[in-house]
């Protein structure tokens, strides 16, 4: 408690860390939204974020990993950080050499079976604002995420989520989450807050919604597949004045060229860039073979520009882009895939086929 870390087994969710830890008045750093069902460690071991406190914290490796255990393929037992020097703890990500626990996340799982984590927490408070705005244009939602990004390391808030609805796509949405300690320091920021939508001519809504969202993210998304299982595509991080690209993608690609107008467009901010994405959803098993091959296409189109990937490493995600590329990058994951997993036992096909692997 006093060193503000959290030592959990991969499998516990955020709900119930978030459960325990609220016990003593403490609270994690961010999370994705999955209810009761998200787990700390299938989160960390793909890098996922989003949409609890991205905009100050990033994705999962950014701030909040401390130390990780990993078990490898040949048995050999890995601590990483400060837990690599037997007498020192955990308590700090940088042990003497390398940042061995960046090489893991988001690798998901070929290199190691992580067994442990140990992740930064704070204390929690009784203090929050939510906001919703509609803003006039995706211009004015870019200089909006230049403000609330500009004091780097004190954000005017923790969580911003912009939605674009296929029905609507002019209309551009934005839900947010603004943390603090004090009631007065909450009031500024969100005083900021508004005086900058404001001059952007955003026009400031029912909170209910954010409410409703940011909530719920941990208590439960009860109705989260109600309309189906939910597929994203055209998805990647890239710089806050580029997020037009993936949204022409999304508006004159998918709406108007192909004339699909299920899938909705979206984004956090995250420290100084976006993630932005495309999400859809289906149910039966011919409608996913059909929206494969079309964000198949969509992908191919999004990171050929300023985009890095974001999503599965599999077959039917980004494999294909990743290898095609044949990086130094990629053939440096290649040779530590070979050397740490000689028999290719863990996750076969996720983001190296299994031929360049023989």
């Amino acid at each position: 408690e006093r060193d503000l870390v959290a030592t959990v087994q991969p499998n516990c969710t955020w709900a119930k860390l978030d459960h325990e830890l609220r016990k003593q008045g403490l609270t994690y750093l961010c999370s994705e939204a999955g209810g009761p069902a998200m787990t700390v460690g299938g989160s960390v071991m793909k890098a996922g974020g989003g949409p609890h406190s991205t905009a100050k914290f990033g994705f999962h490796g950014n701030s909040d990993i401390v130390t990780l255990e990993m078990v490898l393929p040949n048995g050999d037992i890995v601590e990483t950080g400060s837990a690599a020097w037997p007498s020192a703890g955990k308590f700090k990500r940088q042990c003497l050499g390398p940042d061995l626990a960046g090489m893991f996340i988001g690798a998901e799982g070929i290199l190691g079976v992580c067994t442990e984590l140990t992740v930064r927490i704070r204390p929690t408070t009784d203090v929050s604002e939510r906001l919703t705005a509609t803003m006039k244009t995706l211009d004015d939602v870019i200089e909006f995420g230049h403000f609330i990004n500009r004091h780097v390391g004190d954000e005017y808030m923790q969580g911003i989520y912009l939605w674009v609805d296929p029905s609507a796509p002019e209309v551009f949405f934005l839900m947010m989450d603004i943390f603090g300690y004090e009631q007065e320091i909450v009031d500024h920021r969100k005083m900021k807050i508004v005086e900058k939508l404001n001059e952007l001519g955003g026009e400031i809504g029912d909170r209910a919604p954010a409410d409703d969202y940011f909530g719920r993210i941990l208590t439960g998304l009860t109705d989260l597949f109600t309309s189906g299982v939910w597929h994203f595509f055209g998805s990647g991080s890239l710089r806050i004045d580029d997020i037009p690209f993936m949204y022409r993608i999304w508006k004159e690609e998918l709406i108007e060229k192909r004339g699909y107008t299920k899938a909705g467009f979206g984004g956090q901010i995250l420290p100084r860039d976006w993630l932005a994405f495309m999400v859809t959803n289906y149910k039966e098993p011919e409608d996913w073979q059909e929206l494969v091959k079309m964000a198949d296409e969509i992908d191919e189109i999004t990171l050929r520009g300023p985009v890095v990937p974001y999503g599965i490493g599999g077959r039917d995600g980004l494999r294909r882009f990743v290898a095609e590329r044949d990086t130094g990058y990629y053939r440096l994951l290649k040779t530590l895939k070979k050397t740490l997993d000689p028999k290719n036992i863990l996750q076969r096909g996720i983001f190296i086929p299994e031929e360049e692997l023989r």
